[in-house]
């Protein structure tokens, strides 16, 4: 009974250690305030990726942004285009989609993923504006 015991509190403790902390090669996806993703756009530190729709992206988006539609049905061939080895700003109007698009890229190879918390809102709402 005791070897029971000792064998499943061992794969219990074994199941839980590390369950949170990527493999290595596992995509990370990493979600910012406003204030942090301007940071990182402003600094260079990746591409940046607004995952809304033309029309959305022509109302106002973050200079420097690049238009990839996540709901299109060529997003994937769309996002095989840019440099797997580059994080990706990952943006969208609320945060949900961008969320989506961060899912596929990861699925599609690219391992450093930002997303903008509360998406396009949450940067307009810091004050930082945008393009049109």
């Amino acid at each position: 009974m005791k070897a029971l015991f000792m064998s499943i509190a061992f794969s219990l403790i074994a199941c839980s250690c590390g369950t949170n902390a990527p493999k290595t090669g596992e995509a990370t996806v990493k979600s910012v305030t406003a204030k942090e993703f301007r940071k990182l756009s402003t600094a260079g530190k990746g591409i940046l990726l607004d995952v809304r729709t033309a029309e959305e992206f022509a109302d106002g988006h973050i200079r420097g942004a690049q238009n990839i539609d996540v709901r299109s049905s060529d997003f994937e061939a769309n996002i095989k285009r840019l440099p797997a080895d580059k994080a990706i700003l990952v943006y969208c109007r609320s945060g949900k989609r961008s969320l989506t698009a961060a899912e596929i890229l990861s699925k599609n190879g690219f391992r450093k993923i930002v997303n903008l918390k509360g998406g396009i809102e949450e940067w307009n709402e810091a004050g930082f504006g945008t393009v049109k």
